[in-house]
């Protein structure tokens, strides 16, 4: 995973739930498919690897990536894990060797109840095991939202699914996170180009939080590199919460 900086949450989601995102300022116990975004309430999003995307709820398109140690949350059963949302309520999770698993989301109805509005379905995008709230589409229109990175120059329609096709351009980038400091490239492992932070050093990658400053990153190629959390204090101190390790 990339960087992923608060913009994830106040510039471009249109939902979000109460788990914490598998990436610098949360836990692994996110519930969205690790695609061109990552999900903080189901679905999958698109736009930036490393700074989040608009939560469009389209089928992520993410290659292999490498393991990175994460913030996860320990449990006794299920109900350690969930949170009050449609998508991360009980029969979301399982406990498995005392740490909690996202299960996906269950039906369709419970997608549309997480983001009030119709038109979602729940299926396992290609490359994942794990269920997830898609948007449903007669035309790439229909998957756009109004982000540069998200309209509808960003999206295929395939079998009535929105599939992210990825930025189109660097313009586009800085103009979504309204920065002069993103490129749009392909990842190694990825499969679709996203918008990646620029930089000359750690610090220019770090964000405010423990498991999120300058020591979690590299600099590699000019593009910042999420390194993991570097311990469990660096964890619960991030996410307020005691139960929770890195491994």
């Amino acid at each position: 995973m990339r960087r992923l900086c608060f913009l994830t949450f106040t510039v471009l989601l249109l939902a979000c739930g109460d788990s914490e995102a598998d990436g610098p300022s949360g836990g692994s116990n996110d519930g969205g498919n690790d695609g061109p975004g990552g999900s903080n309430d189901g679905g999958s999003n698109t736009g930036a690897s490393n700074a989040g995307g608009s939560d469009a709820g389209g089928s992520g398109t993410g290659g292999s990536q490498p393991f990175l140690p994460t913030c996860r949350l320990q449990c006794s059963t299920p109900s350690d894990c969930f949170s009050p949302s449609p998508l991360f309520d009980q029969d979301n999770w399982s406990c498995e060797e005392s740490r909690c698993v996202y299960l996906g989301c269950q039906n369709a109805t419970e997608c549309e109840d997480a983001f009030q509005a119709p038109g979602y379905d729940c299926v396992a995008p290609s490359g994942s095991s794990v269920p997830t709230c898609i948007r449903t589409c007669g035309q790439a229109a229909d998957c756009a939202s109004p982000s540069p990175v998200a309209d509808a120059d960003n999206w295929t329609c395939e079998d009535s699914v929105c599939v992210y096709l990825g930025c189109n351009s660097s313009t586009e980038c800085q103009d979504t996170f309204q920065s002069p400091n993103y490129e749009c490239t392909t990842l190694s492992g990825a499969t679709v180009p996203s918008c990646n932070l620029t930089c000359s050093a750690p610090p220019d990658c770090a964000s405010p939080t423990p498991n999120a400053d300058a020591d979690n990153w590299a600099c590699e190629d000019s593009s910042c590199v999420y390194l993991g959390c570097n311990s469990t204090a660096e964890c619960q101190d991030s996410l307020m919460n005691a139960n929770y390790v890195c491994e």
